[in-house]
């Protein structure tokens, strides 16, 4: 994989960040006007997506196990060596985990399956989505699991960013796209008007532009702009607690190398689930 570093470096990012994106007009949210985030410059992205990456890279060891699945996938997606430790760390933090228990598995362990009465056991409907995207194939997805998609268009929120993951899941399994190409589309649509330069940029907010990008969408300049006006000195962003902190950081990061061009063209064929 090629450092981040040597491709910043070398001016690759070619960003063109539009002055009608990057627009100071006021928006009314309820009863309080907010103003998106000044226009970012290229070199001002630049610098906030090798912040954000030194941060994550330096906070690896303090970073969940699942978090660090989504780490290692950014890391072998966009070329970002200083990612390649998160595999094994993930590995190891999942060690003592078992697929009975933790349904989740699969995105650590590749060999691991969702236990079927994982997927029908009450629990927060944005689990419950991407469970049955790892689920895709063995066990296999519920029976409901068009109706339980399109419910978490209406529901918005992490419903929506979980449905997108396990389409994308879906996928990369292989398996036959669950509503077709049309309500992959209506998720796609449903994430790019949810996406708001204007709102704070908070850990939901981020995990939206993510997913967005997971399933091919292309980040409004203002997002991007809001991202980079939100991040702090250290490279960080603020959350009410670390693990959230370190989830927010990582998928910021995805985010902003999903539009550098030096970058997503790294392994356009990456996988977040590994063959096994």
């Amino acid at each position: 994989m090629r450092r981040i570093a040597t491709l910043l470096t070398a001016g690759t990012l070619g960003l063109s960040l539009a002055a009608s994106c990057g627009s100071s007009e006021p928006r009314t949210v309820g009863s309080t006007t907010t103003r998106p985030a000044p226009k970012a410059s290229p070199a001002d992205v630049e610098r906030a997506l090798a912040r954000a990456i030194g941060w994550s890279a330096a906070n690896l060891e303090t970073t969940d196990a699942f978090t660090l699945a989504f780490v290692d996938y950014v890391g072998r997606r966009y070329g970002i060596t200083e990612f390649a430790p998160a595999r094994e760390l993930a590995r190891q933090k999942a060690a003592t985990e078992q697929a009975e228990s933790q349904p989740d598995l699969r995105l650590v362990n590749p060999s691991a399956r969702v236990a079927p009465a994982a997927l029908t056991e009450p629990a927060r409907p944005a689990f419950m989505l991407l469970r049955g995207g790892l689920a895709c194939g063995d066990p296999g997805t519920p029976p409901d699991f068009e109706a339980r998609l399109r419910a978490a268009i209406v529901a918005s929120d992490y419903d929506l960013t979980h449905a997108a993951l396990a389409l994308g899941v879906e996928h990369e399994l292989g398996c036959p796209p669950t509503g077709g190409p049309a309500l992959r589309q209506q998720i796609v649509d449903a994430l790019g008007r949810a996406i708001d330069p204007a709102a704070p940029v908070d850990d939901l907010a981020v995990e939206r532009m993510a997913a967005f990008a997971y399933l091919g969408g292309q980040l409004p300049d203002a997002a991007v702009s809001a991202i980079v006006a939100a991040q702090r000195p250290d490279g960080s962003f603020a959350a009410p607690d670390d693990g959230t902190q370190r989830h927010l950081g990582a998928f910021a990061v995805w985010a902003l190398a999903s539009i550098t061009p030096g970058l997503a063209a790294a392994d356009p064929n990456a996988r977040l689930i590994l063959a096994g």
